[in-house]
């Protein structure tokens, strides 16, 4: 987990384009707006060093600053645990991208 600050000023929509600007969802994200606060999550894929890499983004933005969280494994049997206990994708993900 990260944390970043931004501008007060920079809204929050402007700062999530910033964060995922040329990310590659593996499937839609999914998004929650609470008044001036977004979380947003997302799953992707990489390839490292030949090897697949599995990859769960979270982000917490606000006024001033924004979390990360990012979560990566290499078993795609491992995706159960991603978000805790086996609940949905991005039932309790908060966060944001790598700097």
């Amino acid at each position: 987990m990260s944390s970043y600050t931004t501008p007060p000023e920079q809204h929050t929509d402007e700062v999530l384009r910033m964060v995922t600007d040329g990310a590659t969802p593996a499937e839609p994200p999914l998004q929650e707006r609470d008044g001036d606060l977004v979380r947003y999550a997302m799953r992707s894929t990489a390839d490292v060093d030949g090897k697949t890499q599995h990859e769960l983004y979270g982000f917490t933005i606000g006024p001033g600053g924004f979390l990360e969280t990012v979560c990566i494994h290499d078993d795609p049997a491992d995706d159960a645990w991603r978000c805790g206990c086996g609940a949905p994708y991005g039932s309790t993900a908060t966060a944001d991208r790598r700097p």
